[in-house]
């Protein structure tokens, strides 16, 4: 019988891939380098003929010309595509809240007006894809931006985060320019504001714009929440299930007739 020590020793033992000998530690991290760096199967854009290795790096390059389309831009190929900087993309409570980040790059990542300006069009696209996606959303805008001062012979460093206003949008006519803008302008404005009340500050670099977002179903006429359990079970109130906005033309009707006395 072997020594327990020994077992261990052979289930840590790496797992060698049988083409270029690269190793792993775990059989999920091989397959994947098979499907990616020997696999002959590439998942292949019918608009601009880029292909993938990986399916979620091909179903993202997809979502990029949905954008566009949705904007009205162009979707001609680029060759270096593939390994453009993709918006960051952070979902929680089943996609119910979401996150899209883009790194500043170049050289607008020294002037916050500037950078943000150049994400203007960007940032309407993935508004507009969301609200055709979920039908209705709650947005604001933030930046984070690197800035530095000096005191003495010390440099003192923060990285504070400046929101827009938080808009509401139920379809495409409600990301107007106005709204977009005004997100804007709060969070230059509060740029503005941080520097004077904080003497000396620089900035070194923006880091980069996060758009926030959650699903937002208003309730409707037609909308129906179940009585709790503890309710229901006690059968005295009456909650009614409709599928259409008749039952505001109902309870306004009976509340217009006259009392008995």
């Amino acid at each position: 019988m072997e020594p327990a020590s020994k077992k261990i020793k052979m289930a840590k033992s790496p797992i060698k891939c049988g083409v270029c000998g690269k190793s792993f530690s775990q059989k999920q991290g091989l397959s994947r380098h098979k499907r990616t760096a020997h696999s002959k199967e590439k998942l292949e854009c019918r608009s601009c003929s880029i292909s993938f290795n990986r399916r979620d790096n091909y179903l993202r390059h997809m979502k990029r010309h949905e954008f566009q389309q949705i904007g009205g831009g162009s979707t001609e190929a680029n060759t270096d595509k593939e390994n453009e900087s993709e918006p960051c993309n952070f979902k929680a409570l089943n996609g119910t809240v979401e996150t899209h980040i883009f790194e500043a790059k170049g050289l607008n990542k020294f002037d916050p007006m500037t950078f943000l300006k150049s994400q203007y069009d960007d940032v309407k696209e993935i508004i507009k894809f969301k609200i055709k996606e979920r039908g209705g959303i709650k947005w604001y805008l933030s930046m984070k931006v690197k800035m530095s001062r000096r005191k003495g012979d010390d440099v003192e460093t923060a990285e504070p985060h400046f929101r827009g206003k938080c808009q509401t949008s139920l379809k495409f006519e409600d990301i107007d320019e106005a709204g977009l803008k005004e997100s804007i302008k709060k969070m230059y404005t509060s740029f503005i504001e941080y520097q004077r009340q904080g003497s000396n500050w620089t900035v070194d670099k923006v880091m980069n714009l996060t758009i926030h977002m959650a699903r937002y179903r208003p309730l409707k006429g037609s909308s129906y929440i179940p009585l709790p359990i503890k309710l229901r079970s006690k059968h005295a109130i009456i909650n009614v299930k409709n599928k259409d906005r008749e039952m505001f033309h109902v309870v306004d009707f009976g509340s217009n007739l006259p009392s008995e006395t």
